[in-house]
């Protein structure tokens, strides 16, 4: 059982580093049938390899790459280093960032660990159980197998690993996760670790 669980998001904010740019036409894509591919709700079978273009020279250095509405892009060394980490909740789909190789995240499967009674969450309005945010995770980690990289049923755009990832990204030396530790209160907005005062 791992001892600490990670939420992961791209580092690209916190170290000035490279982000799909949605502005660039390449990276248009046809979101209404990309989509529901990733997230599991459509076969992948006529799925096509996707290009993106990132105008950074260092761009292939960074190895996970947001892309909303779905869990994102990682690259084929962070893929080696999951190994089957990644396909507890993922199957990879292949796809390229300036003619380097990614995989894109499609998430086939979640795991559900989260007390969100337990948790400090942001709940919708007008649907009741539904969150919007978790600010502070508490995590089931007795459900977890270790090594593992996840996500949730009630965040599914959201990834998460346990330690033993995280150590191994570590020591690979990679660009591009930000490990935020899932048990502490957390803004992934402002990238606070600040409460604000009620």
């Amino acid at each position: 059982m791992s001892e600490r669980v990670y939420r992961i998001l791209p580092n690209a904010r916190a170290q000035n580093g490279p982000f799909l740019d949605f502005r660039i036409a390449k990276n248009v894509k046809d979101w209404n049938k990309l989509l529901p591919i990733l997230n599991g709700e459509r076969s992948a079978r006529n799925y096509r390899i996707e290009e993106f273009v990132v105008k950074r020279k260092d761009a292939c250095d960074w190895h996970y790459y947001l892309l909303s509405g779905s869990c994102g892009l990682i690259s084929e060394r962070l893929a080696e280093i999951l190994g089957d980490a990644v396909k507890v909740c993922f199957e990879l789909l292949p796809a390229k960032i300036n003619d380097c190789s990614y995989r894109l995240l499609r998430h086939v499967a979640t795991i559900d660990c989260l007390d969100a009674e337990a948790s400090d969450a942001l709940f919708a309005e007008d649907e009741p159980g539904k969150i919007m945010e978790i600010y502070r995770h508490a995590i089931r980690k007795d459900m977890l197998p270790d090594p593992c990289f996840f996500v949730m049923p009630q965040l599914p755009h959201f990834v998460y690993a346990t330690q033993s990832v995280k150590r191994d990204v570590e020591a690979a030396k990679l660009k591009g996760l930000y490990f935020i530790d899932a048990e502490v209160w957390f803004d992934a907005i402002t990238y606070s670790y600040e409460k604000p005062s009620e």
